[in-house]
């Protein structure tokens, strides 16, 4: 599977330097092909990226065609590259289309000393199940006192996708584990800061046809965000 190939690749890294990288990230690419053609290309010509990072909704639809000629350009990255569910992916056929090609919507993984853990939040006219809250405390908890931890989910906390029960719910155990950094994408603007101030920071990317992605670079403890214009 599409994601598994690419973590594969990952896993393969000869420096494996803990809390040392620098990822691009970006979400939203809709049908926005050309701009995302060019990001890609864009993020080609930077060899310090180790790996990408798109927080869903790469579809619009979540037609087939639309599954198919995303992948077509995503995969011309050269650095490894990691793909969540957002809610377009999800219509029509997308759920099956997305298991099918991607693999699972709840996984994790461990990257110099940090555990990435990507879970499906699109909860919208979902009364139960998503996020599926114990599966998603039980790989905070796994992170222990030695990983940072880094969530990627498409939609932001207090977004149209979660009512403000399962937003609080999910800033609470960011909180309590102490997360790092939370991806997300879903709103089109681009957003950085502590959104509930309990020092946990969440990064909202802009969608792909703002011609513009975001680098976010951790250095041991210190972290440093910032938007690449294309």
């Amino acid at each position: 599977m599409y994601n598994q190939g690419n973590l594969d690749r990952l896993a393969l890294d000869p420096l494996r330097t803990p809390r040392h990288f620098k990822i691009a990230v970006m979400a939203d690419s809709h049908l926005w092909y050309d701009e995302l053609k060019v990001a890609v290309g864009r993020i080609n010509l930077d060899p310090t990226i180790d790996f990408v990072i798109l927080a869903g909704d790469f579809t619009k639809f979540g037609y087939a065609d639309e599954y198919d000629r995303f992948t077509d350009i995503f995969n011309k990255l050269a650095a490894p590259h990691v793909v969540g569910i957002g809610n377009h992916d999800l219509q029509a056929d997308g759920f099956t289309l997305f298991t099918r090609v991607f693999g699972p919507t709840d996984f994790s993984f461990v990257y110099r000393g940090v555990e990435f853990i990507f879970f499906n939040d699109n909860a919208r006219g979902i009364r139960c199940c998503i996020p599926k809250f114990d599966w998603l405390e039980t790989e905070l908890a796994a992170a222990g006192d030695t990983l940072k931890i880094f969530t990627v989910s498409h939609a932001p906390p207090l977004s149209d996708q979660l009512d403000t029960a399962k937003s609080e719910r999910m800033a609470g155990l960011f909180a309590k584990y102490k997360v790092a950094l939370s991806i997300h994408g879903h709103t089109h603007a681009f957003e950085y800061s502590e959104k509930f101030r309990d020092g946990v920071p969440y990064l909202v990317t802009d969608a792909v046809n703002k011609r513009n992605y975001v680098t976010v670079v951790l250095d041991g403890d210190v972290l440093t965000v910032e938007r690449v214009f294309f």
